[in-house]
Formats: C-alpha cells, structure tokens, sequence
C-alpha cells in the first residue's frame, strides 16, 4: 500500500481535530441552547405571573361596624337595615373594629400573553367582586397543593403559582396560575441542532481545503529542497545552494541548515580532493627514485659500488615513505578518534631539553643556538609520545627555516588551573600573512614546489601538530613577520 504524501497526512489530521471540535462544540451548543430557552421560558412565565399578581390588591377603606355581615369590601345598600347587635358583636374578640377592605381587580385581562397561559382561581369568602378567568391546559386540573412561586413541571408544562392572601379568611384567596409549553425550550434546541448539523460540515469541507493549500504552501521551501538534493546528486555540484534567506521560520531554519551542511561537505570534499593530490604527489616521488634505482641496480653493467649506493638510495626514499605513511595514519587515526592516548604525568620542561638535546646536531650544522626558558619544572598530563612528536616537529621547523646563526627559543609557562603555555620562536625567514592562515593545513609549504625535496619535510607536521594538541583539549596559534621570524605556540 502506497503511503500517503505528509501534506495528505497533515491535511487529515486537521480535518479530524476540526470535525471532534466541531461536533463537540454542536452539542455544547445544543445543551446550551435547550438550557437557555429553557430559562427564557421559565423567566418569562415568572414574569407574566408576577404581572398580573402585582395588580390584584387588597385595600383598607374602613371599619367594618358588623364583622358578621355578608358584604366585603363594599358599603351594605342603603336600604338594608343592619341587625341590631351588641357591643360585643360589633367589636369581635378584642373588642375593635374589624378592618374593611376593597378588591382591586385589574381590568381587560390578557389570560394569553405570549405563549404564558394564566389561570386564576379564587376562593374569596368575605368578598362580593367575582374573582377568576383563564383556563389550565387540557389534562391539568387545579390543586391547592401546589408549590408556591416555585416552577414545577407538569404533563409537559412548566407551571408557576402565586397566592394573594384574602385578609381575615385563613387559607382562602386567590390563585394565579401561568403554565407554558415545555416543548418550545425542545424546538429551539431542534432548530439550534438542524442549523449546526447543515454548517458544520460545510465548516470541515472548507477548513480541509484550506489547510490542504496553507500545508501545500508551507511545504513548498520542502520541494525546493528535494530537488536540490536531487540536482546535486545528479550532477555531483556541491557548490549549489538554496539561498532561501536567514528567517526564523522552522522551513528557511532547515534551508539554512541545509546550505550549512553543503558548505561543509564541499569544503571537505575539496579538502579530500587536495589531500588525495599532495599524497599521491608526495608519494609518486620516492617511488619513482626507488623504481630508477632498482633498475639500474639490476642493470648487468652496474657495479657492485653502483649496486650498493642504489640500495642506500632506496632505503632513503623507504624511509621518507614510512614516515610519510606513519604521519597518515596518524591523522586518519586522530580524525577517526581511534587514536589511543596514554596519558601520564610528566616535566615538560624537561622533555623539551631532551627534544633540544636531540636536535642539537641539526642546529650545530646551522650555527643556531637553541634553548629552554623556563622558570620551574612544570608538569603536565598528556600522552608523552605524542607531545614529543609536538616539540620535535616545532623546534625542527624553527632550525629548518631559521637563519644561520640565528636563535631558537623554547618558553614554557604555566598559567595556573592546570593549563600550560609553549611557544617556539626562531628568527628566520618568517610567513606571510596569506600563507601563515594556510600553514596548518595537509601537505601546506609555503613555497608551493610540490616535492619531498624541501628540507625532507612532507607538509604534514604542522597538521599532526595541531591535531594532537586538539585530541588534548588544547588550542594552537601562530605569528610571523616575513624576514623577522616565527612564533608557534600552544596550550595544554
């Protein structure tokens, strides 16, 4: 099965949060669709209930001079002559007068406000005003028991209850009853729920096209990058580059990256090609004088005198041959990491005497006078081996390029934390600023003449230099004025 393309697989992955979102958003909306006109429709029975409640009232208009009398609220018609009564009857229990009190009735009824059905339901004793109107919904009957402004719902209806109190009758008055239809807090929600299922997935099919184009233009700097790979991997040019800018977008990021690592792998590689070069060159000498020399030695009319110097002739070249080889293998060991360090501690200062001591006769021959400046032992802890292949290499190119009767001056100081500081100076024909970037590069001279005949020197020993101290966790540097002289120095 072919594997879909990443923009697909990002495209899809947005679709599927967006639709989970979507539906998980619809139904909160539905549930807090049915809850909020649930709310409005109770709000609104409240309302239309407490409304008419707040017109109905009872008030004082006087005393009543017989508390007994059947008329409440009203003054008996003038042509009733009211029973005699005594004292007592006339001013019940405590011996006042009964209060007297009015009904107001609001007029012109609205019993069908909105979709707010009121009912009221009176059982007046005392009062003659005729109380009521409206109608419950059918299968509803009126029950006294009910809860008291308190919503209830009741065979599909929300129903709200307020009592007005009829004064001087315990338990009796008048009831305003509101009902409303709980399935209209239904029908928002099934027209809250039909919208959403028609938008929502018209909002998925065009959130996936759009995160189809945004993901396709973001991957656009991607193809780019593909098929420079590509292009370079065709045609071998690593001098090619994406050139995409320096943003801090993660694409031009990886861009960067990218045209960091061909910058690198050409530097390499024509460092390879430039290594692979000067080998073959410095090689291709000593082979060719060992190959002249075995011929004439084989020669039927070469002497035994001949046969012999053509021998030590070869010798020579084999053992420029096997340093040049064991200086190789140095540093494809030491770029491997695979060279082994034994470290000791050992007096540095007087390593570097025995190194000078060494190359005494060397600088004998040139009348240069070699010596070691130091104010104490210093010890230090490296490869022993290896940091006298360093002083040797340094103090024989300081008498190799210095002049005759000149000077070569070995200083070792300790810094303190345990780091170590040795310099090499000689006062001989110097480099120039040009060439003394390059000198620690493979097979570098700084006369170009591509032959092992420069002071038998290969152009290796600066380069094993620098990598053996770096295997050290140390550092090199080099000065030089052309005619003046040159300082070589590193740090341990």
């Amino acid at each position: 099965m072919k594997r879909i393309s990443i923009k697909l697989r990002i495209t899809l992955f947005i679709a599927i949060i967006i639709t989970v979102l979507s539906v998980g958003f619809m139904m909160l909306t539905v549930r807090f669709a049915s809850a909020a006109s649930e709310f409005q429709l109770k709000d609104m029975l409240r309302d239309e209930v407490n409304n008419l409640y707040n017109q109905f009232e009872f008030k004082e208009s006087g005393k009543n001079e017989n508390p007994s009398g059947g008329f409440f609220g009203k003054e008996p018609p003038a042509d009733t002559a009211a029973p005699p009564v005594s004292n007592e009857a006339k001013f019940p229990s405590g011996g006042g007068k009964e209060p007297m009190y009015e009904l107001i009735v609001p007029e012109n009824i609205d019993y069908q406000p909105q979709d707010v059905n009121l009912y009221v339901h009176s059982t007046l004793k005392k009062s003659t005003v005729s109380v009521g109107g409206g109608a419950l919904p059918k299968g509803i009957v009126f029950d006294k028991t009910w809860k008291i402004e308190e919503i209830i719902t009741l065979d599909g209806y929300y129903l709200y209850v307020r009592f007005i109190d009829e004064p001087g009758a315990s338990q009796e008055g008048i009831w305003i009853c509101g009902t409303i239809d709980t399935s209209n807090a239904l029908s928002a929600a099934y027209n809250t729920t039909k919208y959403a299922v028609i938008l929502i997935p018209i909002i998925i099919v065009l959130a996936t096209v759009f995160a189809y184009l945004a993901t396709k233009r973001a991957f656009k700097p991607v193809a780019k990058i593909t098929e420079a790979a590509a292009s370079i991997a065709g045609s071998k040019d690593l001098s090619q580059r994406l050139n995409m800018g320096n943003g801090k977008g993660e694409i031009q990021v990886l861009a960067s990256t990218f045209d960091s690592m061909l910058e690198s792998i050409e530097r390499n590689f024509e460092k390879e090609k430039q290594f692979t070069s000067d080998a073959s060159h410095e090689l291709r000498t000593p082979v060719a004088v060992i190959m002249a020399q075995s011929e004439f030695a084989l020669d039927s009319k070469a002497t035994e005198e001949d046969r012999i110097e053509s021998l030590k002739s070869i010798h020579r070249q084999s053992l420029k041959m096997n340093k040049l080889l064991s200086e190789l293998l140095s540093l494809a060991r030491s770029d491997n990491k695979t060279e082994v360090m034994e470290k000791e501690s050992f007096d540095i200062c007087e390593l570097a005497e025995i190194v000078v001591e060494e190359l005494k006769p060397d600088s004998d021959a040139k009348g240069i006078k070699t010596k070691v400046v130091s104010s104490a032992p210093i010890t230090v802890n490296a490869d022993h081996s290896q940091i006298m292949r360093v002083l040797i290499n340094l103090i024989d190119n300081a008498i190799k390029y210095g002049k005759e009767g000149g000077n070569v001056t070995v200083s070792i100081e300790d810094k303190g934390d345990g780091h170590v500081l040795c310099s090499v100076e000689d006062d001989g024909i110097g480099i120039s600023e040009e060439n003394l970037k390059q000198v620690w590069n493979r097979f570098y001279r700084a006369d170009t003449a591509r032959t092992a005949t420069n002071n038998g020197s290969s152009g290796l020993g600066l380069s094993m230099v620098k990598s053996i101290i770096e295997a050290h966790g140390g550092k090199v540097s080099a000065e030089s004025v052309l005619g003046e002289g040159s300082v070589f120095t590193f740090e341990l």
